[in-house]
């Protein structure tokens, strides 16, 4: 037999296959795709504000009902500017947005000028891990938010998994923020995707894993501030490096909060729309 006939698929067998995928059950064809193509989903998504990172996402955007991984070299270093647009449109549809475990206080000037309502902000300070597990996955059970962000560097594969089974019957995005060192690491999330910054005003965002085929490169997003972008000028643009982030337990007094009602778990506190005004 000649081994070519196996691996050379054929109009008809492409057509053939066409005709299995249409017979499927439709909840079978939900979770099924071509490998050459974008995974299907379920459930809806969020734009992400940047068409270009769209068009590489399946659905057209953040996921809802899934885990989505965004890891970065440090901490703090540029999720608020990746995800500002997203949270801008969750923020002002009055769905509030739960931070577990965030390493700063938010800004609230800088979150107005990105559109961001800050009363629509929960920040639940969690010291230990386990602590910050617990107060994600409670979060995730939860009906009404807009979307989770949990800061968890010290998460293990098979609590991963646990997020991803309770965020499937979510209707909103699960962010989780990691070193960029746990890249080689297992993971149930969907979706995984590392962010850096290309200059003082540019992220450099690569897709590590997604429903579909593998992406190759980086895809470069201006992230000028949108009050800014009349003033910025091209010289201003500079290379910015930032050292590897290392996760360690935060040490130190936390910042004073406000114990979080129907939250039992002992050490985790939460603060609701409670923003640094300035810069000290």
């Amino acid at each position: 037999m000649d081994p070519t006939r196996l691996t050379e698929p054929t109009d008809g067998a492409e057509q053939g296959s066409d005709v299995v995928l249409k017979s499927l059950r439709p909840e079978l064809e939900k979770v099924l795709w071509r490998g050459s193509e974008l995974g299907r989903t379920e459930h809806r998504t969020v734009s992400t504000g940047f068409a270009p990172l769209d068009q590489e996402l399946p659905g057209g955007g953040w996921p809802c009902g899934a885990v989505t991984e965004i890891l970065q070299p440090h901490p703090a270093l540029a999720e608020w500017r990746l995800l500002a647009p997203a949270l801008r449109a969750l923020s002002l549809a009055k769905r509030p947005l739960w931070l577990v475990g965030a390493p700063m206080i938010p800004f609230c000037p800088g979150l107005r000028d990105a559109g961001i309502d800050e009363n629509q902000l929960i920040r639940v300070d969690a010291q230990a891990p386990a602590q910050r597990l617990w107060a994600t996955e409670q979060a995730v059970k939860a009906t009404g938010l807009g979307a989770v962000l949990a800061w968890l560097p010290q998460v293990r594969s098979e609590q991963i998994r646990r997020l991803q089974s309770c965020a499937a019957a979510a209707d909103m995005p699960v962010f989780l923020m990691r070193a960029v060192t746990a890249h080689q690491d297992s993971s149930a999330a969907p979706l995984r995707v590392e962010v850096r910054l290309e200059d003082a005003w540019t992220l450099q965002v690569r897709i590590l894993k997604r429903r579909g085929p593998s992406h190759d490169g980086a895809l470069s997003l201006p992230s000028i501030p949108q009050r800014l972008a009349p003033i910025v000028a091209h010289r201003f643009h500079r290379p910015t490096k930032v050292s590897e982030w290392k996760p360690t337990l935060r040490v130190g007094a936390a910042p004073a909060s406000i114990s979080a009602p129907g939250l039992g778990a002992e050490g985790v506190n939460a603060d609701h729309a409670r923003c640094e005004q300035h810069v000290g």
